[in-house]
């Protein structure tokens, strides 16, 4: 039986034969040997698994989904087959820059009680080169367990799933990637390891990471990633649910919340008046959700009552907040009304002005809510063609 590898360093590729070799070689080239490649297309169409094919070497383990399954499903496989005392993961069209996995074995050496270890990552462009400029993204600095559970609840990743490497143990405790989260799935298991471990980010670029042209990156913004991240979000905070079993982590990230726990509000209320005194949307869309438990708690109920929190104060910042964009939707056909009005009449410019840039703005969002629809629509016929396709 072969030797168990110390690190397993998960690719997942799906139509990058432009960039796969590359890929391979940056892992196969590293300074630190003791390492497996597991490897599942999904689906390519474009010749990356010739690419694959093409490298030769024991350490390669390859696999091809039968149909294209998203991001989650090919990671979950790639764990499954996994052997290594740790897991890395490699985008097909990244690189690993060198001394990235010694660095991080030996981080894990020198911590034992770390359950994942980052670095920062340099950007590239399609052929590879540097690209000059500031990005902060990429160099998070000063990150702990509890700023980064903060960060994560206020505004978001600031972790980047390339430079990642996972001990094992992590994953056995928190599960593998949420298969039903197809663009936040690396989000979701960072702030499932955060609620569970400590963490290190190596402050050196370890990882190139490739800006491809045209926003090709499966993250770039486009109306379907945004519809998808607008809804994965507020799935992804619901794990700070779990914190109601350990408030003293709770206290270290939030420790403006001591004054809601000292007023009976509980964890799960003081999240919620948390998110809603946020300015991004997803945690005021999560801080609805939290209130709505906290409120059908009779004993946390009674103190968010007392406090001016109970159900007066949860019908207004329903309103406000407007989770599910109905408000939008009815202000873009009554500003289209009144344009059709002012215009028929002739008067005031400057409001009708002001009208028509606030409709192009509600008109926008509408739009990508209908692309984002069609998109989805159109994946659906798509894998549905695939299963009669193998069925025949």
């Amino acid at each position: 039986m072969a030797t168990t590898p110390i690190v397993s360093v998960c690719i997942p590729s799906y139509n990058h034969a432009k960039y796969v070799r590359a890929a391979l070689e940056s892992v196969l080239n590293q300074d630190f040997g003791d390492f497996e490649i597991i490897i599942t297309d999904d689906g390519s169409t474009d010749g990356t698994v010739e690419e694959v094919l093409a490298v030769r070497d024991e350490r390669i383990h390859f696999e091809r989904n039968e149909r294209n399954v998203g991001p989650s499903v090919t990671a979950a496989r790639n764990m499954a087959r996994a052997r290594g005392r740790f897991f890395a993961f490699l985008p097909s069209d990244d690189l690993y820059l060198p001394g990235k996995l010694r660095r991080q074995v030996e981080a894990f050496e020198r911590q034992p009680e770390l359950a994942a270890v980052f670095s920062w990552m340099t950007p590239v462009d399609d052929g590879g080169a540097p690209i000059a400029g500031d990005f902060p993204y990429y160099r998070p600095a000063g990150v702990t367990r509890e700023s980064a559970l903060r960060h994560f609840f206020f505004e978001g990743n600031l972790l980047s799933a390339p430079t990642v490497m996972v001990r094992r143990e992590g994953f056995e405790r928190v599960g593998v990637f949420d298969p039903c989260l197809w663009q936040t799935q690396d989000y979701d298991m960072w702030v499932k390891l955060c609620l569970n471990f400590p963490i290190h980010v190596i402050e050196e670029a370890l990882v190139a990471y490739r800006l491809r042209a045209g926003g090709a990156n499966m993250h770039a913004s486009n109306p379907a990633t945004d519809a998808r991240v607008a809804w994965e979000f507020v799935q992804v905070l619901r794990n700070y649910f779990t914190l109601e079993q350990d408030p003293a982590l709770f206290l270290r990230v939030f420790p403006e919340a001591a004054a809601h726990l000292e007023q009976g509000h509980g964890v799960t209320g003081a999240l919620a008046l948390l998110g809603l005194g946020a300015s991004a949307p997803a945690p005021r869309n999560f801080g609805i959700e939290a209130l709505y438990r906290a409120l059908n708690t009779p004993e946390t109920a009674a103190a968010l009552e007392r406090t001016g929190h109970g159900a007066a104060y949860f019908y207004r910042a329903l309103a406000e907040v407007d989770p599910m964009r109905t408000g939008a939707l009815r202000a873009l056909a009554a500003s289209g009304q009144e344009i059709a009005r002012l215009q028929a009449s002739q008067g005031g410019a400057e409001q009708l002005a002001q009208l028509q840039a606030a409709h192009a703005e509600l008109l926008a969002y509408h739009q990508q809510v209908m692309e984002a629809k069609e998109w989805w629509q159109k994946q659906a016929e798509a894998w549905e063609a695939q299963a009669k396709g193998r069925r025949g």
